[in-house]
């Protein structure tokens, strides 16, 4: 199923996303016919945006097994595509601009998340965790944890805003996010999201 609007550019609604002009981003599950887009996107992450997704230094060797192993794992990943959402006839998915990895265990999920550079300030992140929350609520999840560098600030302004619990420990951060709490957040965006364009 999908999520969001992927013939219109508004992801971190209401803010318009320039995209490709063919259509815009849209977000749905990953699926195992996606892992080449995934290493792609990951690929394109520099240094030191590898260092911030994955708390250490990755080289692309890395970066092809976790995408490979993905979704071997009891995982659940939502992405933001740049163009058309699934395959046609005469064309594939548009590029993985934005990513959130879930590793589920029991009423838990553990997030990596990644957004390409362009497409940062723009709620791209925080509408992957509001969207991802939502699914996860309906597999039993009840809490998102992270953990990031503490010089990772941009991820730890998103978690201020979304109300989560942020312990630090030296170099590194956990963050913690009620899923009830994001899911409602979820739900208002989207009303609003629907006012917005009724009224446009």
């Amino acid at each position: 199923m999908a999520f969001g609007l992927p013939n219109i550019s508004f992801v971190g609604y209401p803010v318009p996303i320039p995209c490709a002009g063919h259509a815009g981003l849209g977000l749905r599950e990953v699926l195992r016919s996606d892992v080449p887009e995934i290493i792609e996107h990951l690929r394109a992450l520099d240094a030191e945006d590898r260092r911030m997704r994955f708390c250490a230094s990755v080289n692309d060797g890395h970066v092809v097994r976790h995408a490979e192993e993905l979704l071997e794992r009891s995982s659940f990943a939502l992405a933001a595509h740049d163009g058309p959402l699934w395959s046609g006839p005469f064309h594939r998915p548009g590029p993985i601009r934005a990513l959130a990895e879930f590793s589920v265990h029991g009423l838990a999920a553990e997030i990596g998340i990644s957004v390409d550079k362009s497409l940062r300030r723009r709620g791209v992140a925080t509408y992957l965790i509001q969207t991802s929350a939502r699914l996860l609520q309906q597999r039993g999840v009840k809490r998102i944890v992270a953990y990031t560098m503490a010089e990772n600030r941009s991820f730890l302004t998103l978690a201020r805003k979304a109300g989560a619990e942020i312990v630090r420990d030296a170099s590194e951060v956990e963050v913690f996010f009620d899923v009830d709490t994001l899911n409602r957040t979820y739900l208002q965006r989207r009303v609003s999201d629907q006012v917005f364009h009724r009224v446009a």
